[in-house]
């Protein structure tokens, strides 16, 4: 698949962004703290050994330097043992900014 289909796809170019992740299972109110590796104006990719199922639904809190992003999110596909793609869903406009932004440095870094 040719890389801007992929991006189109995902919504937008995925970033390269190594930041910590408190992620709460909003079905189960299980909290735990994993890393991220790659980010999107969309989504991002957990880095986890025990997934949770596609579909769940979860909160998502992301902690760098430059500040913190909050959203809630669904599992859309699980590498178990490696990791979880998360899809945000309805995140508040002044957060979808910070976001936008961080992908944005990330991407003109890269």
């Amino acid at each position: 698949m040719p890389k801007n289909e992929v991006a189109n796809r995902r919504g937008g170019p995925r970033v390269t962004l190594v930041a910590e992740a408190k992620v709460t299972d909003l079905k189960t109110e299980s909290t735990f703290k994993c890393r991220i590796s790659e980010l999107a104006s969309k989504g991002c990719y957990l880095d986890v050994l025990n997934p949770l199922p596609d579909g769940s639904e979860v909160n998502v809190v992301i902690t760098r330097d430059k500040g913190i992003f909050e959203s809630r999110g669904r599992i859309v596909y699980n590498n178990p043992g490696m990791g979880l793609g998360v899809v945000f869903v309805d995140t508040p406009p002044e957060q979808q900014r910070v976001l936008d932004k961080w992908v944005a440095e990330m991407g003109s870094q890269g």
